[in-house]
């Protein structure tokens, strides 16, 4: 998965919350929670992206 459509993905589904809640009658908290969740997610996503330049650490076993 390219990195910019986990983004879009996560702007789609903030959107969808958003347009099912508006009409209906929906539980503040429970969208909050909603929009809580969706914004870790994102900050997820964040820090498990490699950065260029940057290199993976690997770690070699400890047992020998």
């Amino acid at each position: 998965m390219d990195q910019r459509q986990g983004a879009y993905g996560l702007e789609n589904t903030l959107f969808s919350i958003l347009e099912r809640s508006g009409g209906s009658n929906v539980d503040q908290n429970n969208l909050l929670v909603l929009m809580s969740l969706l914004n870790l997610m994102g900050i997820v996503n964040i820090l498990g992206q490699n950065k260029p330049g940057k290199p993976e650490t690997k770690t070699e076993p400890q047992g020998k």
